[in-house]
């Protein structure tokens, strides 16, 4: 009934592993461990038993890893005991003093940079920086768009690619400040796009007569227009 029991059959073959690990511990010298005939034996019997121990359920093969691993552990302590239990105690190394004419360390800044540090000491020096009015304003209008502005005259020559209408971050930021303070401004970015948002007075004589009249339904969609042209006229038999 005893050999039926999974554990008590376990407990017996560990025991030989056990056993067949004391058996290969190496002695003092080589005539204390054991001999070619007997290493092969014992590894013969060591296969069958790890055998019997993987067919064994539950999670044989698990079971079988884990006492492997112990083992393996284990020699470590069989090796210790066999130089005579030396101390684990390492002596403390001695600080070699530094060549002579070595380059020195630069002083590492605690908050990433020597830039953050100035910041930090610029508002200890200063507490009201914070809080000044002039630090941050918001610009007018009429100030944000003489870029683009100088960008719309043809006098000036600038090249289509250099034009501030092609950076989406300026143009974003110059729609904000527009919906902000010129709604009337800002609802000529449908009909005209960013340049329609420019203050006309910004403008040369020219540029501005483009932009004075709103341009008609069937400018701004041609397509439909044309497609129910064609729908109103149907094609003659011929």
């Amino acid at each position: 009934m005893q050999l039926k029991d999974a554990s008590f059959r376990r407990h017996i073959l560990v025991q030989c592993l056990i056993f067949f690990d004391y058996l290969k511990a190496p002695g003092k010298s080589d005539k204390e461990g054991p001999s070619e005939s007997m290493k092969e034996e014992i590894k013969s019997c060591e296969e069958r038993v790890k055998n019997l121990l993987e067919m064994i359920p539950p999670k044989g093969k698990e079971f079988l890893q884990s006492i492997e691993h112990i083992l393996e552990r284990e020699k470590n302590w069989v090796w210790w005991k066999r130089d005579g239990c030396p101390a684990f105690e390492k002596q403390p190394f001695e600080k070699k003093s530094g060549q002579a004419g070595a380059r020195k360390r630069k002083p590492r800044w605690r908050l990433g940079n020597k830039e953050l540090a100035q910041l930090w000491k610029w508002a200890e020096l200063n507490p009201d920086a914070l809080t000044d009015s002039d630090r941050v304003r918001m610009p007018s209008v009429t100030e944000y768009w003489k870029p683009l502005a100088e960008d719309m005259d043809t006098s000036a020559g600038i090249e289509e690619e250099y034009h501030h209408k092609n950076n989406r971050v300026y143009c974003w930021k110059g729609l904000r400040f527009q919906a902000r303070q010129d709604l009337e401004g800002f609802s000529r970015f449908c009909d005209y796009g960013i340049e329609g948002v420019v203050p006309p007075e910004l403008l040369p004589p020219d540029v501005r007569a483009k932009f004075n009249s709103k341009p008609s339904e069937k400018a701004k969609r041609p397509k439909r227009e044309d497609a129910r042209g064609t729908s109103a006229h149907p094609k003659e038999p011929q």
